[in-house]
């Protein structure tokens, strides 16, 4: 390089640079999207600008070992599920197969969810079985599953129960408890938790009153898209691939712990 100038001679050692990492890693710099769509549901996943949640960091762990980038964003539930099972995008994380059983799914689960009911603190109701909703307005969200029994008592009991959808459902769900235009709302114990605690003067207002006492995995959940179905199936296995990894080396009991997940 003698009688070049410095400025030519950083720019041909950047070449060469280049030109060595390719040599190692031909994919150096074709790192593939993986296009995840989900609406919001602390501790689980949360907003893309801010604390994306549990399930987004794992993801984001995952996926780098295979030279993937996380492509995130929130939208309505609903809306997630309809995109995705168009083929517009990849993936909606925290879906129980029962929400999407034409999905493509993986074996290993994020985590186990479990829904719960909740009421004014003043109220002495409580969940005991499913006739015990009668005569109780019951507080739901658009297009989730709560297990066969309760989604067929949503079917069968339209006037009794309000589902809403939107950007931020639980809130809506919480306010109008607090308003007395619902009796009781259920949710997954510990988003309804981490929601009430982001709401100034909410937690003394409102208390658990029982749960299903049923235990849900929670998946990442791929599109079955025709054109997709090959690519979802590779992205599945790389999921269970990569999360085996992180439970050998207590990276998913850390986090789980950083965002108070039990299970």
């Amino acid at each position: 390089m003698k009688g070049l100038s410095l400025s030519l001679k950083r720019t041909a050692i950047f070449l060469c640079l280049c030109v060595g990492m390719l040599a190692l890693n031909p994919c150096a710099f074709t790192a593939e999207t993986l296009s995840i769509r989900a609406d919001v549901w602390m501790p689980y996943n949360g907003e893309p600008a801010g604390d994306v949640g549990y399930m987004v960091e794992v993801l984001k762990k995952v996926y780098s070992e295979f030279n993937v980038v996380i492509d995130y964003q929130t939208m309505p539930w609903a809306r997630a599920i309809k995109e995705v099972r168009d083929g517009n995008f990849d993936a909606v994380i925290g879906a129980y197969k029962m929400d999407v059983p034409d999905f493509v799914f993986p074996q290993e689960h994020f985590t186990i969810g479990g829904e719960a009911f909740f009421v004014l603190s003043s109220k002495t109701w409580e969940f005991k079985d499913h006739s015990s909703l009668k005569q109780q307005k019951m507080g739901c969200i658009k297009d989730y599953s709560y297990g066969e029994d309760i989604d067929k008592y949503i079917k069968e009991n339209p006037t009794m129960v309000e589902c809403v959808s939107g950007d931020d459902p639980l809130e809506q769900n919480i306010k109008k408890l607090i308003a007395g235009r619902i009796d009781v709302l259920i949710e997954d114990a510990a988003v309804f938790w981490w929601k009430v605690h982001s709401m100034s003067g909410i937690k003394e207002k409102v208390k658990s009153a029982g749960s299903l006492g049923k235990n849900t995995p929670m998946y990442i959940a791929f599109s079955p898209q025709d054109k997709k179905k090959a690519k979802s199936k590779e992205y599945a296995d790389k999921f269970d691939q990569g999360f085996k990894k992180l439970v050998a080396s207590g990276e998913i009991a850390r986090l789980k712990d950083k965002y108070k997940i039990a299970k």
